[in-house]
């Protein structure tokens, strides 16, 4: 009779939990959908665009774009242009480093710059699978090589203590990021991989968008999983949010599927990204984020604290295929068009 009743009771209290789940997993869908639904759309036009330096070179591939807080001046990755081109914040012309080749102060490739508190910065050089480091005069002043193992973006990102992180997702790894010195040596690893569905996909399984805010708490939004994390400057996990709801995000998981119910024999590397995120960025209050498969593309803007939706910026025809962006500086934030072969000013 005892064991009757005990079961009993494990019934209706699974029951009654699964009820309250459901109810509460409900209700967060429903108040995101509302939040959708409620949120300002700002329409942004740009105040200054660009399309070539001074000397007359246009741009061609400039894919990756960052604001350095130490000497407040825009790094330009003119990638097809095998240069960095440096504007002040106004984005007027100062400066241009590299050329086409593989010695010292020059690249094959370049995608992505990082910044260091001692005026350093670091340039990733993809094809040479190097990074360079340049003093706050330009020089070339060292140099140190990357074993296999980079993911999608491969630029790195530094810290307030000149640490840089680099992202890392192939298996033999086992973490999202390894820190190392500016000398190249290992410091740490860090970050939790996801397990990798299929032998093709295992190369981009858990590659990432990431940015580091001014406490050095890392944001990294996967490109395979609809989910934000936030990691402490312990590298501890902080949270771990769903971003699925996101009109965008949903539109691509269902091209995904439909591909992959097309192509299942037929599976290669373009399959292989589910493409939610395009590019993010933070501030001293936000986190910027660009998602694939939504009209226009627009930009999201999150609370940084807690991920609440609180904004959605919009732009027009010209202004939407806007790759990369940076909105850490103060007045304005600062994007590239790989496509239009543009870098461009807009009023925050």
């Amino acid at each position: 009779m005892k064991i009757k009743y005990f079961i009993y009771c494990f019934i209706l209290l699974s029951i009654f939990s699964y009820s309250c789940t459901y109810e509460e997993v409900s209700r967060n869908n429903n108040i995101k959908e509302q939040i959708l639904q409620k949120i300002q759309i700002v329409e942004k036009k740009p105040v200054k665009v660009i399309n070539k330096t001074p000397n007359g070179v246009t741009f061609f591939r400039p894919i990756f774009i960052r604001y350095n807080k130490y000497d407040n001046n825009v790094y330009v990755v003119d990638s097809g242009n095998h240069r960095i081109v440096v504007f002040d914040e106004d984005l007027n012309y100062i400066k241009e480093l590299g050329k086409y080749g593989q010695g010292l102060g020059e690249f094959d490739t370049p995608v992505g710059i990082a910044f260091m508190k001692n005026g350093n910065f670091i340039v990733t050089d993809k094809e040479n699978r190097r990074r360079q480091i340049y003093d706050n005069n330009f020089n070339i002043i060292s140099q140190f090589r990357d074993v296999i193992g980079l993911a999608h973006g491969m630029y790195v990102l530094t810290d307030s203590h000149d640490k840089i992180y680099i992202h890392m997702n192939y298996p033999f790894n086992g973490f999202l990021f390894t820190i190392k010195d500016n000398k190249g040596e290992e410091i740490a690893k860090f970050g939790k991989i996801f397990k990798y569905e299929t032998k093709e996909f295992e190369a981009h399984e858990n590659d990432a968008h990431y940015i580091l805010d001014s406490q050095d708490n890392l944001y990294c939004a996967f490109m395979n999983y609809p989910i934000l994390r936030k990691y402490d400057n312990n590298y501890n996990l902080l949270y771990e949010i769903d971003y699925s709801y996101i009109p965008g995000v949903k539109n691509q998981l269902k091209k995904w599927n439909k591909i992959m119910e097309t192509k299942k024999n037929k599976l290669s590397y373009y399959y292989s990204y589910k493409l939610f995120i395009r590019c993010i960025s933070v501030d001293n209050e936000y986190l910027y984020i660009k998602f694939y498969g939504e009209e226009g593309l627009p930009i999201y803007i999150f609370e940084k604290e807690n991920f609440k939706l609180v904004k959605k910026l919009v732009f027009n025809e010209n202004d939407h295929l806007i790759i990369q962006f940076d909105f850490s500086a103060k007045e304005y934030f600062y994007t590239v068009n790989p496509i239009k072969m543009t870098v461009s000013m807009f009023k925050k």
